[in-house]
């Protein structure tokens, strides 16, 4: 049982009011998506960041651990898209193909946008200035005031989406490099159809940034997703810093497996690929199966998320 208790702002509380209030008019997406960050802030000035008498945050009191926060990242320049060049190099060894965001911001020229049909990539700023991604949020209905704080301040991230039926030859890689001790607040959408494959690896080499990531992934019958994440940390750091590092990139993942969808994890290998031939189809279940597991990753491990 949660129990919603609301002292004084604390000073990162205080700060990330002031951010929002400065940036909400440069935030993209106007109409729809206006409307849902003034509703998801409105939960945050509410109930403030989790702390330990929220069961879901018992043993990671954000209150407590976030002192502070970093300013807002703007558009990275020149000498910090150098910086990110060599992140996600835990896994430089698998051949994939690489997305990448520096500060939370989409950088096309260092992401292999190879065509390949069946495979669409976009970002997530783009969609919303569009006023696309309609489905965003509606994986899993959750109050986790974590969630609604992204939701605010989303900035970027990326919008993907498999064909029913396509299968994807390299893993997609999306690399978060974090090359400014600043912070971001990115939220990702992938939409998996009917019978699709692919392999995803979710890559947060964040450095002294501050990251607050969610990432929502909605996958079709008999759709086949192989999911990882990995979460790096500065080496060097004052004490206590890494648990609240750690603690502000907590990543939530939203799942929606619809009847007969097969979630897998297994170890990557040198030359990771998705095989596409035939195979034995599960039996179908009634109606749509839903998850909300949260994955506190160690640094440079592997971790299948929690079911909770």
């Amino acid at each position: 049982m949660a129990a919603d208790v609301r002292n004084m702002k604390t000073p990162a509380e205080q700060a990330l009011s002031a951010a929002y209030a400065a940036a909400r008019a440069t935030l993209p997406g106007k109409g729809a998506v206006a409307s849902l960050r003034e509703q998801a802030f409105g939960r945050f000035e509410e109930r403030g960041l989790p702390h330990r008498r929220v069961e879901e945050w018992k043993y990671t009191d954000l209150r407590a651990l976030m002192r502070e926060m970093a300013p807002l990242a703007s558009v990275p320049d020149a000498a910090a898209k150098a910086r990110a060049k060599d992140a996600g190099k835990l896994i430089a060894g698998v051949e994939t193909r690489r997305i990448v965001f520096v500060d939370g911001i989409f950088v096309p020229e260092l992401s292999d946008l190879t065509p390949e049909p069946g495979l669409t990539i976009g970002s997530l700023a783009d969609a919303l200035a569009k006023g696309g991604a309609p489905v965003l949020g509606t994986a899993v209905a959750t109050d986790d005031v974590a969630v609604a704080l992204n939701t605010a301040l989303m900035g970027d991230g990326a919008v993907i989406d498999i064909a029913a039926h396509a299968c994807i030859k390299k893993p997609i890689h999306l690399v978060f490099a974090g090359a400014t001790p600043t912070s971001s607040f990115v939220r990702s959408l992938v939409n998996v159809g009917e019978g699709a494959e692919v392999t995803l690896i979710e890559d947060h080499d964040s450095g002294e940034a501050q990251v607050n990531a969610a990432f929502e992934l909605i996958v079709g019958d008999h759709a086949r997703v192989d999911y990882f994440k990995l979460t790096q940390a500065a080496r060097r750091q004052p004490a206590g810093a890494h648990r609240r590092r750690r603690a502000v990139q907590h990543l939530r993942l939203h799942r929606r497996l619809a009847a007969g969808a097969q979630p897998e994890l297994h170890p990557l290998r040198r030359r990771a690929h998705a095989w596409c031939g035939p195979r034995r189809q599960p039996a179908a279940r009634q109606g749509p199966r839903r998850h909300d597991a949260a994955d506190h990753a160690r640094q440079g491990s592997l971790r299948e998320p929690r079911a909770v």
